[in-house]
């Protein structure tokens, strides 16, 4: 398909941290500059790179703390997504670890999803999700029912995307086990004229990351205690 004169827009999840996801909707906003993105929330103190992009976000973007605790609202984002009107586009291309990807499109519109992984909290760390994370506990409590509700539409919105491209062969992997669908895998970029060779190796492990409790640093540090 030739992308020439063709409307697109970009979906994702949200632009609340500067992380690995936000550089991946940075370089397809400097691919496709003209077109428009779709996300939950958009705090714009802290994502950077953004400034001359048009963004559509949610009524989410409005609610207490939303810039700062999206967590607080994941069980309304996958209406949030859904109310998103994107009939004018003829290719829509997300980037998701949540919900994005389950806009709703005309069924002419090609929908390509750049999965970064199928909902962590969701499937197999949602025990952990519960324990780790502070909810309210009456949340808490029904965190398991909203779960379920959850998983069932993380699974049926995939149904939506016409093709997965997966980040790493162990997302490839994961997409298949939960979602049944074939994916492509293309690694996020990576500047290589940043780095440059550190000498001979040393005496030491390196992890690098955000300090989320779904990357389980404190598991790691543990460890090597």
């Amino acid at each position: 398909m030739s992308l020439q004169n063709r409307k697109i827009a970009i979906v994702c999840d949200w632009l609340t941290t500067q992380g690995g996801a936000e550089k991946v909707i940075l370089s397809l906003h400097r691919l496709f500059p003209d077109a428009p993105i779709f996300t939950s929330i958009y705090n714009p103190d802290k994502v950077k790179g953004f400034e001359n992009a048009t963004i559509y976000t949610s009524g989410i973007q409005h609610l207490p703390f939303a810039k700062r605790k999206h967590q607080l609202y994941l069980q309304l984002m996958p209406r949030a997504f859904e109310k998103f009107n994107l009939n004018e586009f003829d290719i829509v291309i997300s980037s998701s670890h949540s919900c994005a990807k389950g806009v709703i499109t005309k069924p002419q519109t090609l929908h390509v999803s750049y999965c970064h992984s199928p909902m962590r909290y969701a499937w197999e760390n949602s025990i952990n999700y519960v324990k780790q994370y502070k909810i309210n506990p009456l949340v808490k409590a029904a965190a398991p029912w909203l779960l379920h509700k959850i998983r069932l539409w993380d699974r049926l919105s995939a149904d939506r995307v016409d093709y997965f491209i997966a980040n790493s062969h162990y997302i490839q992997r994961r997409i298949h086990k939960y979602y049944r669908r074939p994916s492509t895998v293309i690694h996020p970029f990576i500047d290589t004229k940043q780095f440059t060779s550190g000498g001979p190796r040393e005496d030491f492990y390196l992890a690098v990351g955000r300090l989320t409790p779904y990357k389980k640093f404190d598991l790691l540090v543990e460890t090597f205690n």
